[in-house]
């Protein structure tokens, strides 16, 4: 809602360090059409990407494949470390790819997003790439392209300029599984599943760090089961949530949910949950924070068992105008309402500039939890008395609020004054397009001697 944000997502091409990006152009403009790539085999044992003689005499080059196999493990400890491709776990046994603390992987192709880090696994075999305090700048990546892959964050950085793919089902029965702990991930999309629905799971459980989604967040391919449980962290979409639904892709008989238990997940354009053909779709709103600005859905509703919904989280550059065609239901106390005020325009009418938040429902409304409002932009210094603000509409409003039921007055976030609630009303025109409203008005300042708390 705030104009005064800024969007932290920096071009593409930004994302690779400046200093190595001639290099890359370099390697791109001598790479030819069709060019059969030389691929450096690990030999096995535990040693450093550096160390040539575990390579077979060569060190991976930036336009070669990089294979660690024979249950081999590499650590990058260095800010060097190039190649087209790096494929852990093509053979028995468990193959790793570790980037500490100073190590930084390239594994870029300018002309192909093809490329990239690969945990391929096997029949009898696992590659598990995991980054604890180094940098990843890759094409793409891809956990358990055939068979299984592990691909963990801890700390440090992973920059990905296409593609994060979580079972891209090659292979029948390839299971995926992404830890997000720390650190920050970047990439265009997320994928749970492939362009195949022949089978292939993904697990995902995101309990620290950031991840930044330039474009879609995607669950749901194929015949298996695709979860993603958040328990803490951000994760920050800047374009859609899709949910058991990939316009080209039939979603076959699978299962497919993301649970959000904790942390702050932001969709800066449509929240999209779509049942189709598959067996199950969930989304699980049990706790954190859910911002959005558009949330559709073909189910029964979206059900908050206690988390804060904030149609408006401007903190990261997010709009303000939740709009539902289906029911929105509270099941506990412990759910909250967070709506921030920067103006007097409704969003429906004026644009996000000096607006406030709202929430639309064309179905019912069921409320039980907190209702919290806070300024923004500074608004505290020019909201009067005869402001009014209508925060909520439906078709129907259904219980009240744990801390402000109909005619009581609600204190805002940081005691910068109070609101009198009333609900529900109707709206007076042009806003009267729901017969039912939750209204704001008669703003009261804080008391003189009130102690102002720090934002």
């Amino acid at each position: 809602m705030s104009t005064n944000t800024k969007c932290r997502c920096e071009p593409v091409n930004a994302i690779v360090c400046r200093s190595f990006m001639a290099a890359l152009m370099l390697a791109a403009s001598q790479a030819q059409p069709g060019e059969i790539r030389t691929a450096r085999t690990w030999t096995g044992g535990v040693g450093n990407w550096t160390n040539a003689a575990q390579w077979g005499g060569l060190v991976p080059a930036y336009n070669e494949w990089a294979h660690i196999q024979s249950s081999g493990t590499v650590t990058i400890d260095t800010p060097d470390a190039t190649a087209e491709r790096v494929c852990p776990g093509l053979t028995s046994g468990l193959s790793t790819l570790i980037v500490t603390n100073g190590g930084v992987l390239y594994a870029t192709n300018y002309n192909s997003t093809a490329q990239g880090v690969w945990m391929q696994g096997a029949t009898t075999g696992t590659g598990v790439v995991q980054v604890a305090g180094g940098k990843i700048v890759a094409s793409q990546v891809v956990v358990a392209r055939a068979y299984d892959g592990v691909f963990r964050v801890d700390s440090g950085e992973v920059d990905i300029w296409n593609k994060l793919i979580l079972s891209e089902e090659r292979a029948p029965g390839s299971n995926a599984r992404f830890e997000m702990n720390g650190g920050r991930l970047t990439a265009f999309d997320l994928w749970c599943g492939g362009q195949n629905v022949d089978g292939g799971t993904s697990v995902t459980v995101i309990a620290g760090g950031e991840i930044e989604l330039k474009e879609h967040l995607v669950i749901g391919s194929g015949n298996q089961v695709h979860s993603i449980t958040q328990e803490g962290g951000v994760v920050n979409v800047q374009s859609n949530f899709h949910l058991g639904y990939i316009s080209w892709i039939d979603l076959g008989d699978g299962d497919f949910a993301y649970t959000l238990n904790g942390g702050v997940l932001c969709v800066n354009g449509e929240m999209r949950s779509h049942k189709a053909a598959a067996r199950s779709v969930q989304f699980n709103l049990n706790g954190g924070t859910l911002c959005f600005r558009t949330y559709h859905d073909t189910m029964p509703g979206l059900t908050n068992n206690g988390a804060c919904l904030s149609p408006g989280y401007t903190n990261i550059g997010f709009m303000n105008h939740g709009t539902y065609f289906s029911p929105y239901t509270e099941t506990s106390e412990k759910c909250s309402m967070h709506l921030q005020l920067a103006g007097t325009n409704h969003p429906a009418l004026g644009g996000v500039a000096g607006a406030y938040d709202h929430l639309h429902s064309a179905n019912t409304v069921n409320i039980m939890g907190r209702l919290l409002i806070s300024f923004l932009d500074g608004f505290e210094d020019r909201v009067t008395r005869d402001d009014v603000f209508y925060i909520l509409d439906a078709q129907n409003i259904n219980g009240q609020f744990a801390n402000a039921a109909n005619g009581q007055r609600v204190e805002t976030l940081n005691n910068n004054g109070s609101f009198l609630v009333t609900y529900p009303v109707t709206p007076a025109a042009p806003l009267n397009w729901m017969p039912k409203a939750v209204m704001l008005s008669d703003y009261r300042p804080p008391a003189r001697g009130t102690v102002m708390l720090m934002r």
